[in-house]
C-alpha cells in the first residue's frame, strides 16, 4: 500500500522534470536585436555555437542581404505555396552545414553539432 503514494510522487516529479527532447535556446546577441539563436547543442559550448551564429548573421546580411541568396535557395512545388529550402553552401567557417528533416539549419563538425534559428533566420521560404 505504501508503494502507491511513492509511485504517484515519482510520476509527479517525472511530469515536471524537463524532457530530454526539450531544446534549450541560447540567444546569441546581447542586447537582442535580430533573434539569432543556437539550440540543440551537442558536444559544443554556447560560446562556440554563438560565435558561428553571429558570423553567419554577418554573412547573410552582407551586400544588402545578398548573403541569403549565396547560402540557400528555395524549391516551390506549386505557385503561391510555401517552398522548402536547399543549401547552396555546405561548408562555412570550418563547420559543415545541413538542413535536417524538420527544415532546421544545422552546423556540425565531428561529433559536435547545433541548430541555428531565430526570426526568419537563417532559412525562410514562405
Amino acid at each position: 500500500m505504501r508503494l502507491v503514494p511513492l509511485a504517484m510522487a515519482l510520476a509527479a516529479l517525472a511530469a515536471t522534470a524537463p524532457g530530454a527532447a526539450a531544446a534549450k535556446y541560447h540567444e546569441c546577441q546581447h542586447p537582442v536585436t535580430t533573434g539569432q539563436e543556437a539550440y540543440k547543442l551537442k558536444n559544443v559550448s554556447v560560446r562556440t555555437a554563438c560565435a558561428f551564429v553571429r558570423k553567419l548573421g554577418k554573412f547573410v546580411n552582407a551586400d544588402n542581404g545578398q548573403g541569403y541568396a549565396k547560402l540557400y535557395g528555395c524549391h516551390y512545388p506549386h505557385k503561391n505555396a510555401a517552398g522548402y529550402p536547399y543549401l547552396k553552401i555546405h561548408h562555412l567557417f570550418n563547420w559543415r552545414l545541413r538542413i535536417d528533416h524538420l527544415y532546421e539549419f544545422v552546423a556540425y563538425r565531428g561529433r559536435s553539432s547545433f541548430a541555428v534559428g531565430g526570426t526568419d533566420f537563417p532559412l525562410n521560404c514562405t
